[in-house]
């Protein structure tokens, strides 16, 4: 039976990592970040995210009067800044999905805002003397109502253009240029904080095998909708095998928007480790109460299972049933696949 305390191998690899929970009248073991943070790898990764961010913030301040195509330019110049907080996450073995969260989105909001901070810099250097600074200040205060970031801001969007081609020949602002900005900068902003919270988050809060010192890969199936109930029935009785039967669907680059997603984390060349499975749905819109009542609802998913625990000695059945997971195949297995 999948995942529960009965399991005589499952206490020699708790280690504070798992978490019991009642479902159905059978006690589960799901996984539970350590919360650990290697620190000596963490902060040396932390100081060389605070140094690549600026200097992605000064590549968009250089792109600003060009080459300034919203959402598209800002997304490509900011993937070093998603690379070091990859980096920061993963190299620096953060099991705390909130501070992962905390740290990804601080340093996208510290890209986009430090390009601000810089663009405002740059307009301000434009006074060579005290005198034209207050003539500045004044302009601000005139046209926005204050002289700080805020009004530079506000400056901005009340007397920029948006063009399809930047750069090119300069149109007259109305005031439709202002509303725009104000949804585009906006969105922009949203987008990377978003994307910073969700690799920070996302990154930290897989598997990580405490007793191996390693991350556990993942390995996705999209199922069809209308087998939820089965397929929850099957992961909780730990049948595999009837689990394999359930046919799978769809690629992740389709547009279809309600996905049944099975993951499995694992160490594809350990087949010792333990496995951890994952069933969630999204956009499955209002559930019976006999399947809104497994698992927990978030804001976009409903996981029904996260991370279950799996005993090792269900691995073999696994590796077997699910090939595509890299598992090492148990002899007899491999021997009648071969014969076959």
């Amino acid at each position: 039976m999948a995942g529960t305390t009965n399991d005589p191998m499952a206490a020699a690899i708790i280690d504070g990592t798992f978490r019991e929970e009642m479902r159905e009248g059978r006690r589960m073991l799901f996984y539970q970040h350590s919360g650990r943070v290697a620190w000596l790898r963490f902060i040396p990764l932390l100081l060389l995210a605070l140094i690549v961010t600026p200097l992605a913030s000064g590549l968009l301040l250089l792109a600003e009067n060009d080459f300034y195509y919203f959402f598209f330019v800002p997304l490509l110049i900011s993937l070093p800044v998603m690379g070091v907080i990859y980096a920061l996450v993963v190299w620096g073995r953060c099991r705390q999905p909130m501070l992962g969260a905390i740290a990804g989105c601080t340093l996208m909001m510290f890209f986009y805002l430090g390009y601000w901070q810089l663009s405002f810099m740059r307009f301000l250097s434009q006074a060579e003397t005290p005198a034209q600074s207050l003539l500045l200040d004044a302009y601000m205060v005139q046209t926005a109502g204050r002289s700080d970031l805020i009004g530079y801001f506000i400056l901005e969007n009340r007397t920029s253009t948006i063009d399809s081609s930047p750069g090119s020949s300069k149109k007259e602002h109305d005031d439709s240029d202002e509303v725009f900005g104000y949804i585009f900068y906006g969105m922009e902003f949203i987008i990377l904080a978003g994307i910073g919270l969700g690799i920070g988050g996302g990154m930290s809060g897989r598997v990580f095998l405490e007793n191996r010192n390693r991350w556990a890969k993942t390995k996705d199936f999209l199922l069809p909708i209308d087998a939820v109930a089965d397929v929850c029935r099957l992961i909780a009785a730990g049948d595999w095998a009837g689990l394999a039967k359930i046919p799978r669907v769809g690629a992740f680059g389709s547009q279809e928007k309600v996905r049944l997603t099975l993951r499995f984390e694992l160490l594809p060349d350990d087949g010792d480790a333990p496995i951890f499975v994952t069933l969630y749905g999204s956009n499955l819109g209002k559930l019976p109460p006999e399947l809104a009542s497994i698992g927990k609802k978030g804001m976009l998913t409903h996981n029904f299972f996260k991370q279950l625990y799996v005993a090792p000695k269900d691995s073999k059945v696994i590796a077997a049933e699910f090939p595509e997971l890299g598992l090492p195949m148990p002899r007899e297995a491999a021997a009648s696949t071969h014969s076959a």
